[in-house]
């Protein structure tokens, strides 16, 4: 049985993420509160180049307390398509310019705690041009075959769950194996 929202408020927000505390109907017993956190929608980026090479980053990350490879990925800004999100991601942490934009998936990122979703984008690219970085991103991109993404992948080089089931997922999906 579903549950049934009885209320909502937000708890705490910041640019980043926001807390809500929401009071429940279970079903199964008395009303209860839930905390849930929200990051915002975004995408994950799987570019592949011209030459069917996977354009993945290097970058710090604070969480993980080390250099990290990842695919781009970004929020999706407010009244942004996430497709639109996912061209502009691309280009500013890669900086190869988006020929082609498919759809591959929406991901729940932790369906028990948060209600945003991961749009999940294969693209077709380019020229690279300049990375359009924020103040405080120091992205280097690397290019990889499909059969080195998976090979990272399995031995634990790339490591962040949504990376993870993004690589697998777009490997699989694009018959790139």
């Amino acid at each position: 049985m579903d549950w049934k929202i009885l209320s909502e408020s937000v708890e705490y927000e910041n640019p980043w993420f926001k807390v809500l505390k929401k009071r429940v109907d279970t079903g199964l017993r008395e009303e209860d509160w839930f905390l849930t956190n929200s990051n915002y929608n975004a995408v994950i980026i799987f570019p592949i180049t011209q030459e069917g090479k996977i354009v993945f980053i290097k970058q710090f990350r604070l969480g993980a307390g080390k250099t990290v490879l990842e695919l781009p990925a970004g929020f999706i800004d407010e009244n942004e398509s996430p497709e639109k999100a996912a061209v502009r991601e691309c280009s500013e942490e890669t900086g190869y310019e988006v020929e082609k934009t498919e759809l591959i998936a929406e991901l729940n990122v932790r369906e028990s705690r948060t209600e945003d979703k991961d749009y999940v984008f294969v693209v077709k690219v380019g020229k690279q041009k300049t990375q359009k970085l924020e103040g405080s991103e120091n992205i280097q991109t690397i290019l990889l075959t499909p059969k080195e993404a998976l090979e990272k992948t399995f031995n634990g080089e790339i490591k962040g769950a949504e990376y993870v089931a993004t690589t697998l997922l777009c490997l699989l999906k694009k018959n790139l194996l």
